[in-house]
Parts: C-alpha cells; structure tokens; sequence
C-alpha cells in the first residue's frame, strides 16, 4: 500500500519485495488537494515544467475542468506557478497501471493502450523477452 508522509516533500512509500521512494513536490500535493489526483496529472501532462499563470477571473478555457480551473484561479489567481514535471511519480504511475492492467488485458492491447512496444512491457513486467526466434522454424 501506499502511505504519504509531511516533510519538505511528501514521499510514497510502496511496501513489497522492492521499497520505491517517489518525491511529490508540496506545490503538487497542494493542486491535488484542489482538484483531484486526476486533474492534477491532466495539468502536469499540459504544463509540467513550466510557470502558468493564472488569472484572478477564471475566464478562459483550460486542459483542466472548469471547476477544476476556478479552483485554481481562486487558490493562485494573478500569480505564475511553477508545475513540476513529476516524470518519475507518472511514469511510476503508469507502471503500476501496466501491472496492474496485466490481469485483464492481452500484451498487444496492453501496448496499444500506453503507446509502448512488447519489450518495453515485459521489462516493466519483469519477465525476460525470447528474442531467439530459432523456435519458428
């Protein structure tokens, strides 16, 4: 399971024959606290790396909900905020997806739905790919 520990960063703990430790920025958790751990990778996937401004009048369309936007105009209004990448914690994510995925669904929908060849699947997977292809013949 997963635990969130205060700190200057709040860390994820994941428990199991492997201990992962993954830094989420406090200015992150403070968005997902707003809006959703949804929205919130929706916005780093837009904007990560760099500063956006939002405005005091939530009036312009975003990658984000409108409720989602109006929070964070009410929380950050007339302000640049600078959103962290977080590639390690999404690609994280995703691999724990995969992983999950795994159970339900075949190797090629699993890599038609993250965009990734075979290998790339069984080596988050852990299993090792046969590339000797003498078995064909």
């Amino acid at each position: 399971m997963y635990r969130l520990q205060t700190g200057t960063a709040f860390i994820i703990n994941r428990t199991g024959t492997s201990k992962v430790n993954i830094i989420i920025p406090e200015s992150v958790v403070e968005i997902i606290s707003l809006i959703g751990e949804q929205e919130t990778q929706v916005l780093i996937k837009a904007f990560g790396g760099n500063a956006v401004f939002f405005p005091k009048n939530p009036d312009r369309p975003s990658v984000v909900s409108k409720d989602s936007w109006a929070k964070l105009c009410k929380r950050f209004g007339g302000n640049p905020i600078f959103i962290p990448r977080c590639y390690k914690t999404l690609l994280h994510n995703r691999n724990l997806k995969i992983k999950s995925d795994r159970e339900t669904l075949t190797m090629n929908q699993l890599t038609q739905k993250y965009q990734l060849t075979d290998r790339q699947i069984f080596t988050i997977l852990g299993k090792e790919v046969n590339t000797s292809q003498s078995d064909l013949f």
